[in-house]
């Protein structure tokens, strides 16, 4: 899915662009100029007017700034908008919290003021940066051709049926059987990637391609650590061999540990686990959830 959707992106930019070469080199220029105005103006921030909490924010700033020029270096405007609004966020709240310091707290020769006057010109000139680099983001959805529309619906369909399918299988692991999850941890795993999914799904419905592939690689970057981490509980069950066994006469006597579960209770865990066993994961990731449920069972 992430690699269609990634295509479709891309041939829409290729549209939408044109030969318009020299007006997106003149807009990269606006981008750059505004951005380096933008550094002089938080670089003219005095330090010594800062709190802790200020010093943070503005070097969250100087952080997003620094990955917008990054973004937009590498010919990413979609990730340069993100970063330009995510600027923009941190250097109001570093004029908006400079503005509070000051009335309350002037400084010695009002230089707290001073502070929030100059945060407040970078925070203006960071919306300017913001708002600039929406308009250079080309009109994809407007680029795509009626096939490739009705191929995203399609995809969005699919993305929310994987979704579904997650959103089932964390329910399924979190069930109680005498009081214990089968698996909180995976569960939350699991959870924590539906979010990717739902704004991929978004994203394909709005005609939004490259911003659903975004979205779809980051849910199948949390999807590939969960299987990692089921492949190494595999590897390395809990409980296994690696430690050395005290020796004596009662190192090999059978010892019954008490599990605080009636058989019953074992009887309706397994038939969880086999119940859960029968549902739709996540796709390409079949093999791995099935050994995870036959760890259970042993």
């Amino acid at each position: 899915l992430a690699e269609k959707a990634r295509r479709a992106g891309e041939k829409a930019v290729e549209r939408a662009a044109g030969d318009n070469d020299s007006l997106i080199s003149e807009v990269r220029s606006q981008l750059e100029k505004i951005a380096e105005e933008v550094s002089e103006l938080l670089g003219g921030v005095d330090r010594e007017a800062l709190g802790p909490y200020e010093t943070s924010l503005r070097g969250r700033a100087s952080e997003r700034l620094n990955d917008f020029q990054k973004a937009l270096d590498g010919g990413d405007l979609g990730e340069a908008l993100s970063m330009a609004h995510r600027l923009a966020q941190a250097a109001n709240a570093l004029a908006k919290d400079l503005e509070l310091s000051a009335t309350m707290f002037g400084g010695r020769g009002g230089e707290v003021a001073d502070a929030a006057a100059q945060a407040r010109q970078a925070a203006a000139r960071a919306q300017d940066l913001r708002d600039a680099a929406q308009g250079a983001v080309p009109d994809i959805a407007g680029s795509l051709t009626e096939r490739e529309r009705h191929q995203l619906g399609k995809q969005a369909e699919r993305q929310g049926k994987a979704q579904q399918a997650t959103h089932q299988l964390a329910r399924r692991l979190r069930e109680q059987v005498g009081g214990v999850p089968v698996s909180d941890d995976a569960a939350e795993q699991l959870e924590s990637t539906e979010r990717p999914m739902g704004r991929a799904k978004r994203a394909l419905e709005e005609g939004n391609p490259l911003e659903a592939n975004k979205q779809q690689e980051a849910a199948a970057d949390q999807l590939r650590r969960l299987r990692e981490h089921l492949e190494s509980q595999r590897q390395n069950p809990v409980g296994g061999g690696g430690k050395e066994r005290s020796k004596g006469a009662r190192a090999n006597e059978r010892v019954e540990i008490p599990s605080g579960r009636s058989k019953a209770d074992e009887l309706a865990w397994r038939r969880r686990v086999l119940d859960a066993m029968n549902g739709t994961p996540p796709e390409g990731y079949r093999q791995a959830v099935d050994d995870y449920y036959e760890r259970l069972l042993r």
